[in-house]
């Protein structure tokens, strides 16, 4: 019994009433906690090789200011050869418009992975109404994992 009130008497008090999280000490803003959770980040892979790397918000998700009747993606893409076309697809849909943006734009401060050397995109698709989006980036005969996100 001894030992089960002195363990109890632990637990309170490192449980305690706190409010720090993960994102305490990071100082971010509301903006960027939110497009955290709707960021994905990989490699493109020739066998062991690293032919690409990306990082790909979903801004429909991260941005909820903004009501878009499409699919939106902001992505930083950073290919060793840039001559090779650029493919991306949303659930095998090939997308609407590819714009490549400016390496300072409205978005790009809410990406963690920004290198002067990537190029950015952002890129709409047709909102089809399904609940689940595989996006997947192909550079040349190189293509990514599927990215899954989840519609809100």
């Amino acid at each position: 019994m001894k030992f089960f009130l002195t363990a109890l008497i632990v637990v309170l008090f490192n449980s305690g009433c706190t409010t720090k999280n993960a994102f305490t000490k990071l100082n971010l803003t509301h903006e960027q906690k939110r497009a955290v959770e709707h960021i994905q980040n990989g490699k493109i892979m020739n066998g062991t090789s690293v032919e690409a790397i990306y990082s790909v918000m979903y801004l429909n998700g991260a941005d909820k200011n903004i009501q878009r009747t499409d699919n939106e993606f902001y992505i930083a893409l950073y290919r060793k050869n840039d001559t090779l076309d650029l493919n991306i697809t949303m659930n095998e849909q090939a997308a609407l418009d590819i714009e490549k943006v400016a390496s300072d734009n409205e978005y790009s401060d809410l990406l963690s992975t920004q290198y002067i050397w990537s190029r950015n995109y952002k890129v709409t698709f047709e909102n089809n109404g399904t609940k689940n989006i595989s996006l997947q980036i192909g550079t040349g005969p190189f293509l990514s994992a599927p990215l899954m996100f989840v519609k809100d």
